[in-house]
């Protein structure tokens, strides 16, 4: 009888680790950025309006996320790359500035180590070329942050 209560506690304890790690797994994964952008951007070859504006992946732990419009119908998919950074700083999203143009590049989520790269579009590939053909020994672009609100 001892042994089968052992044999059942020890089996309900790794359940709960197993529950405990999805759940932190998940929480990492899925979760929703919502930030002010206060510029008009690209992201691939979609331009979309300043706004307040929602990013998210399209499935648990896809690499395709969703950038959507809070206040308006724009939206677009993009597909994107791990990052890592060594603290888990504010959650921001990052952008690339190019003259007068902003690409989303970054997506950080507040109190994560680890965020999001957007795949650069040949927009972007064409804008910074541009950039570097008229500066010639300077930066290629200038990095803007917009810091999240919500998520």
């Amino acid at each position: 009888m001892a042994k089968q209560m052992i044999k059942t506690l020890s089996m309900l304890m790794l359940l709960a680790v197993v529950a405990l790690a999805t759940t932190a797994v998940s929480a990492q994964t899925s979760g929703r950025v919502v930030a002010n952008v206060p510029f008009s951007f690209i992201v691939g070859d979609k331009e979309l309006p300043a706004g307040t504006y929602g990013v998210q992946p399209t499935t648990l732990g896809s690499g395709i996320l969703r950038i959507a419009g809070t206040g308006n119908s724009k939206s677009t998919v993009r597909l994107s790359t791990s990052l890592h950074r060594n603290n888990r700083g504010s959650g921001k999203l990052v952008f690339h500035r190019y003259q007068d143009q902003y690409f989303l590049s970054e997506i950080w989520q507040t109190g994560e180590s680890g965020g999001r790269q957007l795949m650069k579009s040949s927009r972007e590939k064409a804008a910074q070329r541009d950039q570097l053909a008229s500066n010639v020994g300077k930066q290629a672009y200038q990095v803007i942050e917009v810091m999240v609100v919500g998520q």
